[in-house]
């Protein structure tokens, strides 16, 4: 592992500062493009007509049909990009092939894989729904819960500060680990999230948010998104950091200005408030993407990133009644799909 670069990072209610040393493999800010406004995008599937109870995750295969992950149902149904049924699967319990937790929802490889915390297993089901095995899964507490596979044996996971890293390898068949990344401050400890709160009420990133991360991957290289500083990071799979980039969109301040609102705001103890600055980060047809949060009375920013790290193209989602939530993309028909739980609905948007 390249020797640790400390990094401070500063956040404030008038904006969003930077401060510190760079690596050789580190690059400025990166240029955003000029943002393309989007239309409306138009709902094509809901939970009442397709007898869903949550339209959660969503991903994709590689015929294009879209994969939805139903919380509430405990079920994985396949559309098509029109928003038909073509079929479903999954079964609520503990039992081999069976759900009892979604805690995160992936394509790797074309098979769809389930994260069940609550069984400590990574379900992987072909995409006709046939269920063909299990890998084991842990994951830090303080954590989403997301993982990511390397390979059909190997995950990483959030180590959330844990040895000065970011992310955690794991070989659950030889109980191999390793640490990869190099942390942006303290590890975090679980405990009293109103404590979170308080650093969110000062203006300050929390800890329990200061080193987690989103990652996707290619089966060749893993993505990593640090939910907190807008930093984007490309590693190969021995975990050698090959670029890291700073992608600051207007509405980042926004977000963390609202987290900090919603913070002073809440007054029942033992909680405190979210504060993530995307819903959605994927790798699709070697493109990167990014779905930025959510804040009431404000567009939604998507950005396309390269596999050399440079912003190609900053979509600006207008306003909508709906929250979306999570997203796929068709690079050929260059259509996005929107998940929105609030509404128990899937939209679609061209990208042209």
């Amino acid at each position: 592992m390249s020797q640790i670069v400390k990094k401070m990072y500063v956040l404030s209610l008038v904006g969003l500062t930077l401060f510190g040393c760079t690596s050789t493999q580190d690059k400025p800010e990166v240029e955003i493009p000029e943002p393309v406004v989007l239309q409306t995008p138009e709902p094509i599937i809901n939970s009442e007509d397709q007898h869903l109870m949550m339209v959660f995750y969503m991903n994709s295969l590689q015929n294009g049909d879209l994969v939805v992950a139903d919380p509430g149902l405990m079920n994985i149904i396949v559309f098509d990009q029109n928003g038909t049924e073509k079929h479903r699967f999954g079964n609520q319990g503990r039992g081999p092939g069976e759900i009892s937790e979604i805690s995160t929802f992936f394509v790797f490889q074309d098979d769809i894989y389930i994260g069940d915390r609550s069984q400590a297993k990574v379900l992987r089901f072909n995409a006709s729904g046939q269920y063909l095995s299990s890998l084991d899964y842990l994951s830090h507490r303080g954590s989403y819960g997301e993982v990511m596979l390397t390979d059909t044996m190997s995950y990483v996971s959030a180590s959330m500060g844990e040895n000065g890293s970011l992310l955690k390898w794991h070989r659950p068949s030889t109980d191999s680990t390793a640490f990869w990344g190099e942390a942006f401050g303290e590890e975090y400890v679980f405990g009293d999230l109103s404590i979170q709160n308080e650093y969110l009420k000062r203006g300050e990133i929390p800890p329990s948010a200061m080193n987690n991360v989103r990652f996707t991957s290619d089966g060749t290289n893993l993505y990593v998104f640090s939910n907190a500083h807008a930093i984007v990071q490309k590693y190969d799979l021995n975990g050698s950091l090959i670029w890291q980039r700073d992608v600051q969109i207007p509405i980042n301040e926004l977000i963390f200005e609202d987290a900090v609102k919603r913070a002073n705001e809440l007054t029942m103890p033992g909680v405190s408030a979210s504060f993530s600055l995307v819903t959605g980060f994927k790798v699709i047809g070697g493109d990167v993407y990014i779905l930025s949060n959510h804040v009431d009375g404000h567009d939604r920013s998507f950005l396309k990133v390269s596999a050399n790290g440079d912003v190609e193209a900053h979509y600006i989602i207008p306003t909508a009644p709906a929250r979306f939530l999570d997203f796929t993309v068709n690079p050929e028909t260059q259509t996005l799909f929107l998940t929105a739980p609030e509404t128990g609905e899937v939209y679609r948007v061209s990208l042209e």
